[in-house]
């Protein structure tokens, strides 16, 4: 028989009164029928065995502990503790795979790590790591609040004498420094004590692949959310095509029509607070307010190259470039000079444990030309009266910082992001007068830039000064 003749021909050939044909037509067609079954069943099983494995592999990312201090891995955790892990794969999947469950579960963990943290929606992970963190902070509160710092207004203190220091030529010597605010000795020990321990208490690398992506955070908020919606159609007025995330301190600020409607509209979103920390994380810090919520924001936001903006922060220009730029790839972190000078106390660097020498080694913000073109050699002579303070080696350099926009690399900075969120937590009355003594603008504007520092992290701060339209 021929086997190449078309399967319609073997139907006419049943027509034959030949039971033997017939018998073979229907043991063929009973054949294929069987294979088809038999395709769908393994098919079917190979789903089931691959969603078990997923559904398991999840099971133990749940719990997983990423101690605060030792922070250990899920791939970590799995490798030592799967015996007392006390659900496992059927065995018939081990069987299949011709794997251990450990096998298994740690092929799938590479792509289920990433997959499974979703910051956003609410992560067991993050909002564990962050509870601790929290402890930690409540722990090493400021016990003795500054005295000028005591009258608050709209969430934020009045600050009696602000100080508009923008020439140039203004020495702004250590002395000089000292003389701007006051700070009592039991202030600075119970700082020193708790800046340390906050310091030890920071993991060295980011716990887990919390970010991703590429994106801009603002804080909204009532009317800030309104103001947000203004910043982000100037965003794609200019061309900017990147998501932006609108951070909600309160849920009871989400608006259903803007969150729902409108900024999806303008690949846009809402993320809030208590869905990313916790409602019972967040209760542990107290009331917060005012410039706080940016070092919260910056942490919420899921993009890992995050730029923050001020909700009144309008680009003249496309700032998506600023991502594949240069400066960027170089530093991982942009921030842009304010209009006053630097008037940090030299207190906040004995509290921190950062050693100011007696060394010049730029003028301002010049990195390039020869101290020595700059500095009279009497001057040197008398390094605490006549030479400024932020020249000297171990400072940070002049002009102050403009933080209603920055540019950085989350898990490259996530220890100074947590350092930061530190200055803030304990700022209006305590880090935000260390930094800038009734400055002009005194709030969160040198806690980013104090804590990259403090780690020795290099930044890129703009050297243009910003313009003044009056």
């Amino acid at each position: 028989m021929n086997f190449a003749i078309p399967f319609p021909t073997y139907l006419r050939i049943t027509k034959r009164k030949n039971k033997w044909y017939l018998i073979y037509a229907i043991f063929i067609i009973s054949l294929i029928v069987q294979l088809i079954f038999y395709r769908s069943a393994v098919s079917n099983q190979a789903v089931l065995a691959s969603n078990a494995i997923h559904s398991t592999t999840k099971k133990v990312l749940k719990h997983t502990q990423l101690e605060f201090s030792k922070l250990k891995s899920p791939r970590d955790y799995v490798q030592q503790n799967l015996q007392s892990i006390r659900f496992q794969l059927p065995d018939s999947l081990a069987s299949l795979n011709g794997k251990t469950y450990k096998e298994i579960i740690l092929d799938n963990l590479e792509s289920l790590d990433t997959e499974n943290i979703d910051i956003i929606n609410g992560n067991d992970h993050f909002k564990q790591f962050f509870s601790k963190f929290f402890d930690v902070l409540v722990e090493n509160k400021q016990k003795i609040p500054h005295p000028n710092r005591l009258i608050f207004e709209n969430g934020k203190p009045i600050i009696p004498n602000v100080k508009t220091v923008d020439n140039p030529d203004d020495t702004l010597s250590e002395e000089e420094l000292y003389s701007f605010e006051e700070f009592s000795d039991d202030f600075i020990n119970d700082l020193t004590i708790k800046h340390a321990n906050i310091v030890s208490s920071i993991p060295k690398k980011i716990p887990a692949d919390f970010y991703k992506g590429d994106g801009y955070v603002i804080v909204g908020g009532g009317k800030y959310s309104w103001l947000a919606y203004l910043v982000i159609k100037t965003l794609r007025k200019v061309g900017s095509t990147l998501p932006v995330e609108v951070m909600l301190p309160e849920d009871s600020e989400y608006e259903h029509e803007l969150c729902e409607e409108i900024f999806p509209n303008l690949n846009a979103k809402c993320i809030q607070m208590s869905t990313i920390f916790g409602d019972k994380n967040l209760e542990k810090l107290g009331k917060l307010s005012g410039y706080q919520y940016k070092s919260f924001a910056l942490l919420a936001s899921s993009f890992d190259n995050c730029f923050l903006l001020d909700s009144d922060a309008f680009p003249m220009t496309n700032p998506d470039k600023l991502f594949q730029s240069a400066v960027y790839n170089d530093y991982k972190m942009i921030t842009w000079q304010d209009f006053w000078r630097r008037t940090t106390s030299p207190f906040y660097y004995q509290i921190a444990g950062i050693e100011v020498e007696n060394k010049v080694i730029r003028y301002l913000n010049d990195f390039y030309t020869p101290p020595r073109n700059h500095i009279d050699k009497q001057k040197t002579s008398d390094y605490q009266n006549k030479v400024p303070f932020h020249d000297r080696l171990g400072a940070l350099p002049d002009w102050s910082t403009e933080s209603g926009e920055m540019l950085l690399k989350k898990s490259v900075y996530f220890d100074s992001l947590l350092l930061s969120l530190y200055y803030n937590s304990d700022g209006p009355q305590c880090y935000h007068p260390l930094l800038s003594q009734g400055g002009a603008g005194e709030g969160d504007k040198e806690t980013f830039v104090a804590a990259a520092h403090f780690f020795r992290h290099t930044y890129y701060q703009s050297y243009k000064a910003p313009d003044k339209l009056f």
